[in-house]
Parts: C-alpha cells; structure tokens; sequence
C-alpha cells in the first residue's frame, strides 16, 4: 500500500510538471504562433502544428528514458545476478504503456490549449503617431 502511495504522488507530481513546462513553453512562443496565422494558417494548423510537435516531444522524451532506465536496470540486474545468482527481470508492460499514454495525453492538451483558448491572432497594423517599425536592414519603416 506505502510503495503504491508513493508512486501515485511521484506520477502526479510528474504530470503537474509536465503540464505546467508545456503551458509555459507554449505560451512564451506567441510571436511565432502569431507568424503562422499571419502566413495563413488556421487556427485549427496551429493546433495540429502544437500538438504534433509536443508528442515528438513526448516520444523522444520516452526513448531517452527508456534507454537511461535500462542501463540502470541492467547494471541492478548484474549486481543481483552477483550477490543472490540469475533473477528475471518482469516489467509491468501495461503500466508503462498507460503511464507513457496518459504522458502524452498530458503534454499534447497543456500545450494546445494555448494555442486554441488564447490564440496570437493576427498583429494589429502599424499607426503613424506610434514609433516606427525597423526592416531588415535597420531603416525605419515609413508607413
């Protein structure tokens, strides 16, 4: 009961963290959201842009995982092969599917949420009494 306890506070901490870096990250890139609308991409582009970019997120993140854990599984597997002889290592296969879905799921909402509910928009156009805009080569933009 203690050791399920325990995961269950370190899969929530996890997610909080998860969600709260997605939001973050999705909501500081509201100028280049902003540059895709005004090219002309749909709301709906943006969404699927956000979304499939976080779940390569998700999954690389899941294979750098899953190669770090199984070197350090490997090396306990030979530790306990030395000490106490040969002992199977049983994975729970199901829990780590649902934990790494429900990862993703996590990752692709926090960070398309933003996207959606506080869209960028298109950029207001320029006003003659406000400071001028630079162009690419540092001159001011007389509009």
């Amino acid at each position: 009961m203690g050791l399920e306890l325990l995961l269950g506070i370190a899969i929530a901490y996890s997610a909080i963290g998860i969600a709260s870096t997605s939001l973050m990250s999705t909501s500081g890139r509201r100028g280049e959201l902003a540059l895709l609308r005004l090219t002309g991409a749909t709301r709906r582009q943006v969404a699927w842009i956000v979304a499939a970019e976080s779940l390569a997120l998700t999954f690389a993140a899941v294979a750098v995982a899953a190669a770090i854990s199984g070197l350090v599984l490997g090396g306990l597997w030979v530790a306990f092969a030395r000490a106490a002889g040969f002992t199977p290592i049983v994975l729970p296969w199901p829990l780590i599917g649902m934990i790494t879905g429900a990862s993703a799921l996590i990752g692709v909402v926090a960070s398309t949420l933003p996207a959606i509910i506080w869209p960028a928009g298109r950029p207001r156009p320029h006003r003659p009494g406000e400071p001028g805009k630079e162009t690419v080569h540092g001159a001011r933009c007389r509009c």
